[in-house]
């Protein structure tokens, strides 16, 4: 069983490595929302100069919309990486239950130890990939 190591190892780099805390899928979810709705108040604000404004007000509140593109892009990016979270988590856990089956144990038996994992895993990178909206 041990054999299969190498193969997980390269699952993992290919699902990338999560570095740091990340937010829970819910929470990066809320942020990206408030930041999204900070962004439309921020272009509001700035469809709302008037032909009275200065030139100052104007690039004021374009400064603003400038903020607001940048937050609203690191949550989404966090966003994106909580989603993934997910995915690595199942995929430990698959891991750690490869790592716990006896050598001699046959292959038969592995797979139908690790058969919960496997649809874990599964289930978490489809719920990732519909969340995401891949093709």
């Amino acid at each position: 069983m041990r054999n299969l190591t190498p193969w997980l190892a390269v699952f993992t780099a290919s699902l990338g490595t999560i570095a740091g805390c990340q937010p829970s899928v819910d929470q990066a979810k809320a942020d990206l929302c408030r930041a999204l709705a900070d962004y439309d108040q921020a272009v509001a604000s700035l469809q709302r100069i008037q032909g009275n404004a200065t030139v100052r007000q104007l690039k004021d509140a374009q400064k603003a919309v400038e903020q607001a593109t940048q937050r609203a892009n690191e949550a989404a990016e966090k966003y994106q990486k909580a989603e993934i979270r997910e995915v690595e988590d199942s995929y430990q856990q698959l891991q750690r239950k490869i790592n716990s089956i006896p050598d001699k144990a046959t292959l038969a038996q592995a797979q139908q130890s690790i058969q919960p994992d496997v649809q874990n895993l599964k289930a978490a990178l489809q719920r990732t990939r519909t969340q995401v909206q891949c093709p």
